[in-house]
């Protein structure tokens, strides 16, 4: 049946998972859509022909995958687990190599399990704009986050271009489908005359950011105290000796007070422990908290998040 240039069609389900206010399932329910859901419910009053999806149906709403690294989707052993800084000197070890690994069939795979996962749409967060060609044209919506990242002071106006490159070909491939957002890749990792460059941008244009923020025991304790694990990965980066001044002690407070006062919609990668830094309560901020069971439970990050303290 053709309403306005759309289809419209009329699913029955054992089950529909409604995801209201009220949490209702609706048994032997009904639903009615054409670019989008009419309405649900059960003996819906309309003559479009119901379609019976069979015994033990279920419907119920799409999945989003907030944020995902689909350049690394080549990876099979290369990355180490268990720990976070074991598996964070992986990744710099082998993310050239997983990089160059993956190309179109890479992504189709990946994409392909996100659908089968009841994935709809996700936020992809890409590093090097390589994915763009594959990406483009992804069956699922998706949010393409422009990610910068490099804290050499000598370099940023180098990387601040290559940014500024790979920010405007995205937008060049916009449409309803796919979408542009930028990506400030974390504190520790980003310096902060480019985190301020970019979030101009994103207020400017009114574009998402992403960041990963408070991923580890390990993290907290060098944004806050600048010393424990983190340190000796900067030295031994560097090859000297990285103590951060007394005024940088406290940088995950002038991560927050940078990234709150872009004015744009933010999510934050992180667990449990990034709800209370320093004396910024993210009760007054517009920040969505991203949090993924299956890494925390990988890389030993601790606790689960803990919701009721939201």
């Amino acid at each position: 049946k053709i309403k306005k240039g759309f289809v419209l069609i009329k699913l029955k389900a054992d089950y529909i998972v409604t995801l209201n206010e009220k949490y209702e399932i609706i048994k032997d329910g009904e639903i009615l859509f054409e670019k989008k859901i009419l309405k649900i419910g059960r003996k819906l009053k309309d003559d479009t022909p119901c379609i019976y999806l069979g015994k033990n149906s279920v419907i119920m709403p799409a999945l989003i995958n907030t944020h995902t690294h689909l350049e690394f989707s080549s990876n099979n052993t290369h990355l180490e687990y268990g720990d976070f800084m074991v598996w964070l000197n992986s990744v710099l070890e082998h993310r050239e190599e997983l990089f160059h690994n993956c190309k179109s069939e890479c992504y189709k795979s990946a994409i392909e399990e996100m659908k089968k996962s009841g994935v709809c749409a996700f936020g992809q967060i890409s590093s090097t704009g390589n994915d763009l060609k594959y990406l483009k044209h992804s069956p699922l919506k998706v949010v393409y986050f422009n990610e910068i990242i490099g804290s050499n002071p000598a370099a940023v106006d180098m990387i601040f271009q290559d940014f500024l490159l790979r920010l405007k070909e995205s937008e060049e491939v916009t449409n309803e489908k796919f979408k542009v957002g930028v990506s400030i890749h974390s504190p520790y990792s980003v310096h902060p005359i480019l985190a301020q460059k970019v979030i101009d941008i994103a207020k400017e244009k009114k574009l998402p950011i992403q960041t990963h923020f408070m991923e580890s025991k390990a993290e907290r304790k060098w944004l806050t105290k600048g010393e424990g694990e983190f340190k000796l990965f900067f030295e031994k980066l560097t090859e000297k000796d990285f103590t951060p001044s007394s005024s940088d002690n406290n940088i995950s407070a002038i991560w927050i007070t940078i990234v709150i006062q872009g004015g744009t919609k933010v999510a934050v990668k992180g667990p449990k422990d990034s709800l209370l830094i320093g004396s910024f309560n993210f009760e007054y901020f517009a920040v969505t908290l991203s949090t993924c069971f299956q890494y925390k439970k990988a890389l030993s990050c601790g606790k689960f998040l803990e919701y009721g303290k939201i």
